[in-house]
């Protein structure tokens, strides 16, 4: 065991994480320095004050679990030199940590070596390490082609189950987002034997397709139902045994439907429906697949199943929607759509005095479906005889909720809809006193008066039912004439208007394009960055949910991490997945996790296919990127789409133990051919790099995925 001498910056940040440890005993910085100053004395360390013992210990025995996340308590040239001075003081390195952790040894003059015995800094560093010294942009190019076989053999040990091929997610689970990005890996990795063997596992198990999901376990029922689909889409979410998951589901593993329990309305949970981004990334590799290795029969029909893929994913998770039909100031969201691409829904003659511009249709498979209100006065529903005019396929509870702004009560109500048309009088909705409690109590029927609502959302008891809203009446009549169509990604494949920007892929789309001649990718791919546009010129602020939260305006660079349609066909966004999951307020300012993948899969299209419109977002988030490694000497996780860091480290923005955002910005250096910065990056991503991964979770697959994207993305546009 040796002592990574270049790393004695991060064992002095530790030093701070250690003060919990010794309950306080750690007082100041300059305790810290006063125990480094015994030791250059040369004061054995058994004769040093416990409290030094122990500081001084704990200095060299963080090694193996440094992280970088705390503030600099030393300087890093004052801490580098108290090093070099200590290891002039003894032969070997395993002498000094001896002496430093065991106390084995006398830090004294009997030990002393001679001082020309000790290697310089530099020197020891790489020696401890193991590592070349990266001093260009030749030697990083070096260093990767040497580092992705390590981190590919250090992901396939860790994070694939060697027995099934079952990829592993967060807490034993697996997501369709984990296969997509081991078998991106696998094709990067020319390693058919993995992929296969991942793709037979996902074929079996969380195919809709697959005879093993035939039918599927119901949270409310207890007990196995008949799934929903028989298409060639993913479920996102597969429970593996000993999760926490598990645990609340009575110790069952697998694929749950989605089931709303009415005797426990927080009881939901959301595995069998599609998570579109998995779907396209799946099929993409499964298109290099038939490249690199050729098609042949069942699963390894690789373009064969790719292409049924692909047109699964058009017919259910590629929506039209036609905005507009609205008065503007009012910004109801309310929008018409369908998910066959085939022709919107039509105004209804009927409905003069209506708010719609027609029939909305949403089928309610998932928890909840919501439309964004914004600002809208409820003294416009303060008639008794206005009303929404909702028709169900099926006999069904609904329940239907306007959600206040900065804190504001909610109002709600329960509806019995049989089938047919219904009409809910506004005077049925109740002030719901409990944020985030479904279970309406109050007895108390109040006309909600002047407050002002941010979203509309209603939830139906049942999964099937399919809910049309025909019409809004309030006080005004439609003035404005439907909009031009618009498609998006869905979130899912049900019908929902909120979307995440980072599912769209452009080097996919690309690809499509090529081989699908039945579908419009390429429309899609325009129409997708018309919306990246649209969220970076938003015009209403993006706002913090809390009360007094503040307001946000994009950068121009930054997309939030989720968002949905206004009726002014603009995107808005819709919260962050923690908030929106939960039942919180509903941040809609955050650019994090959800949002920051889209600058990779960017530079991916760029590198691939020189599109002009991946440059175009390319060059601003270069620009963001190393504007913020020259101030910060790192790139965060999350941020603000203004540019700013969220407060009290939100979505673990200032976590450098799990170094997402350094991998995301690789990549853009590496599209934009910008050495310098690209050379910056890798070498402090180098720092915490250990056997094969770069996180201090040597289990984490997110962050671990797309720093491996990124080097790829170095091996694909500079041949090594």
């Amino acid at each position: 065991m040796t002592i990574n001498i270049d790393n004695a910056k991060f064992y002095a940040r530790e030093l701070r994480r250690a003060d919990a440890d010794f309950s306080g005993e750690i007082d100041s910085e300059q305790e810290i320095k006063q125990a480094l100053q015994l030791i250059l004395e040369g004061r054995p360390i058994d004769e040093l004050p416990q409290k030094y013992q122990r500081i001084l210990r704990q200095f060299v025995d963080t090694q193996s679990h440094k992280d970088t996340a705390f503030n600099d308590i030393i300087d890093a040239p004052e801490v580098e030199a108290a090093v070099a001075e200590l290891s002039k003081h003894y032969r070997t390195q395993e002498d000094l940590l001896q002496d430093f952790v065991y106390g084995t040894n006398n830090m004294n003059s009997k030990n002393i070596a001679q001082a020309d015995v000790a290697p310089k800094i530099d020197s020891v560093a790489s020696a401890a390490s193991g590592r070349t010294e990266i001093t260009s942009f030749a030697d990083l190019l070096q260093d990767i082609a040497k580092t992705i076989p390590e981190i590919w053999a250090h992901y396939k040990t860790a994070k694939i189950d060697a027995a099934t091929g079952r990829p592993l997610g967060d807490d034993n689970n697996t997501f369709s987002e984990t296969v997509s990005y081991v078998m991106f890996q696998a094709i990067n990795n020319n390693d058919r034997q993995t992929f296969d063997q991942v793709w037979d596992w996902a074929r079996a198990n969380i195919y809709h397709d697959s005879a093993s999901l035939r039918r599927v376990y119901s949270i409310n029922k207890r007990e196995n139902i008949d799934a929903e689909a028989r298409d060639y889409l993913a479920a996102w979410r597969y429970v593996g045994q000993g999760s926490a998951l598990s645990q609340q589901l009575g110790k069952h593993t697998g694929v749950f439907q989605y089931q709303w329990d009415p005797n426990d309305p927080s009881v939901w949970f959301d595995g069998y429906d599609a998570a579109p981004d998995a779907d396209i990334l799946i099929a993409y590799t499964l298109l290099l697949a038939d490249k690199k290795w050729g098609s042949t029969s069942g699963n390894k029909n690789y373009k064969g199943l790719a292409l049924q893929i692909l047109n699964d994913v058009w017919q259910s998770c590629v929506l039209s929607i036609r905005t507009g039909g609205a008065e503007v100031a009012l910004k109801l969201n309310e929008h018409v759509w369908d998910t066959n691409i085939k022709n919107a829904s039509t105004p209804n003659p009927a409905a003069t005095a209506s708010f719609a511009n027609g029939q909305t249709t949403i089928s309610f498979h998932q928890p909840y479906s919501s439309y964004g209100v914004h600002s809208l006065a409820l003294a416009d529903f303060a008639d008794t005889y206005q009303s929404i005019t909702i028709q169900a396929e099926k006999a069904c509870a609904v329940k239907l909720m306007f959600q206040g702004k900065g804190g504001q009560p909610d109002y709600a109500c329960d509806y019995n809809l049989k089938p047919g048309e219904n009409i809910v009088p506004i005077s049925a909705f109740k002030e719901r006193h409990t944020s985030g409690d479904w279970n309406y109590k109050s007895p108390a029927v109040r006309i909600p008066g002047k407050a002002t609502l941010d979203n509309f959302a209603m939830q139906s008891d049942r999964a099937g039912v399919i809910l049309t809203i025909t019409d809004i009446h309030l006080n005004r009549k439609t003035v404005a004439a439907p909009a031009a169509e618009h498609l998006f990604i869905s979130a899912n494949n049900k019908g929902s208007n909120v979307f995440n920007l980072s599912y769209f892929m452009p080097f996919a789309l690309a690809e499509f394009s090529k081989v699908d001649r039945a579908h419009d990718w390429g429309r899609l791919f325009n129409e997708s960055y018309k919306n990246v546009d649209a969220a970076l010129s938003r015009a209403v602020p993006y706002r913090d949910a809390k009360p007094g939260g503040r307001e946000y305006r994009s950068n121009g660079v930054l997309v939030p991490d989720w968002n949905a349609f206004t009726v002014e066909g603009l995107t808005s966004a819709y919260g962050t997945w923690d908030s929106f999951a939960s039942g919180e307020a509903q941040d809609t300012h955050l650019s994090s996790w959800d949002a920051l993948r889209l600058y990779t899969w960017a530079a991916y299209d760029y590198v691939q296919n020189g599109n002009a419109q991946s440059k175009t977002l390319l060059d601003k988030a270069g620009k963001f990127f190393a504007d913020e490694l020259a101030k910060n000497n790192w790139i965060y996780n999350a941020y603000n789409v203004d540019g700013t860091l969220p407060e009290n480290n939100r979505r673990g923005a200032q976590s450098k133990s799990t170094p997402f955002g350094m991998g995301i910005a690789l990549a853009v250096f590496c599209a934009r051919d910008d050495q310098a910065n690209a050379l910056k990056c890798y070498k402090l991503l180098k720092e915490n790099y250990t056997a094969g991964h770069f996180t201090t979770d040597a289990d984490d697959y997110f962050t671990s995925n797309l720093i491996a994207f990124a080097l790829n993305l170095f091996k694909a546009k500079y041949g090594i």
